[in-house]
C-alpha cells in the first residue's frame, strides 16, 4: 500500500520531469527579445529583412574614454583629441561611405584595438580583442589610453561573460552563430522617434532664415534615432563590440 506521503513525493518528481515542465522551464529564459506589436523591420544592404525593436538604451552605452557618439562633434575629431592624431582610412562613397581610425595598446601580451568611424550620417566605435586584418593601408597609432581594463561608460568590456552582456543591456533582439570562428553574435537593434529640442530647433531657424516656421516644424519638429550594438563572445566571453548610433530628419 502506497503511503500519502511517497505518493505526494511520486506525482511531484513525474510533473518535474514531464514535458510540459521542461517546456515551461525553457521559456523563462528567453535567448531573444520577445516580439513586440511595436517593432518594425529594415533591410541590410544585402536585401535581408531584420527586426527593429522600439526604444534606446542608455547614452553612456554610447561613450568610452571620453568620446561621445551623441555629440554633434565629429567623432574623429573627438578621437584625435583624446587619443591623439590619426591618419584615417576611408573607403566607399554615399551610403556605403567609411572613414575610421585606429588606436591600439602598447601591450603585446594582451593587443586591444579601438577604432572611431562614421558613415554618411552615423557614428560608431569598435573595441576588438588581439589583432587582425586592416583595411587596405589603415594603421594603429599606440595610445596608453587602449587597455585591456577600457570599457564604455556604461561599463561593458572585453572578457564578459554573455549573462553579463543581457545583465547590463537586455535580452538582445536577434542572435546568430558565426560558424568560421566558432562565435555567437548578438545584437541590439533599437529605433525611436523623438521630438527636437527647442534650442536646436532655434538653431535651425538661424542655419535656414528662408524656410518658414511651417516648413522648420515639418521637417525638424522630430527626429528618429537608431541604435545599434553588436558584441561578438568567442569562448564565452566578449571579443568584440561595436556600438553605431544615428540621428536623421
Amino acid at each position: 500500500m502506497w503511503h500519502p506521503h511517497s505518493l505526494l513525493q511520486l506525482l511531484c518528481a513525474a510533473v518535474a520531469f514531464s514535458p510540459l515542465a521542461s517546456r515551461l522551464s525553457g521559456q523563462q529564459q528567453p535567448g531573444i527579445a520577445p516580439p513586440s506589436k511595436n517593432d518594425t523591420y529594415a533591410e541590410d544592404e544585402k536585401g535581408r529583412k531584420f527586426r527593429v525593436q522600439r526604444g534606446e538604451l542608455p547614452a553612456a552605452n554610447f561613450q568610452i574614454a571620453g568620446v561621445d557618439l551623441l555629440k554633434q562633434e565629429d567623432v574623429l575629431t573627438q578621437a584625435a583629441r583624446i587619443f591623439g592624431s590619426m591618419e584615417s582610412a576611408a573607403s566607399g562613397d554615399a551610403g556605403d561611405y567609411d572613414e575610421s581610425a585606429c588606436y591600439r595598446s602598447g601591450d603585446e601580451t594582451h593587443v586591444e584595438r579601438l577604432f572611431f568611424g562614421k558613415g554618411e550620417m552615423d557614428s560608431y566605435f569598435t573595441l576588438v580583442a588581439g589583432d587582425g586584418p586592416l583595411k587596405h593601408g589603415q594603421k594603429c597609432r599606440r595610445s596608453p589610453l587602449v587597455t585591456h581594463a577600457i570599457a564604455t561608460a556604461a561599463g561593458i568590456h572585453l572578457g564578459m561573460s554573455t549573462n553579463e552582456l543581457i545583465a547590463a543591456l537586455g535580452l538582445p533582439t536577434r542572435r546568430s552563430q558565426i560558424r568560421k570562428s566558432h562565435a555567437e553574435r548578438l545584437v541590439w537593434e533599437l529605433e525611436l522617434q523623438k521630438r527636437t529640442r527647442p534650442r536646436d530647433l532655434a538653431q535651425y531657424r538661424k542655419d535656414y532664415p528662408q524656410e518658414s516656421e511651417a516648413e522648420i516644424q515639418a521637417n525638424y519638429r522630430f527626429y528618429s534615432q537608431s541604435e545599434r550594438i553588436v558584441a561578438v563572445v568567442t569562448g564565452g566571453v566578449l571579443t568584440e563590440l561595436t556600438a553605431d548610433w544615428l540621428a536623421s530628419y
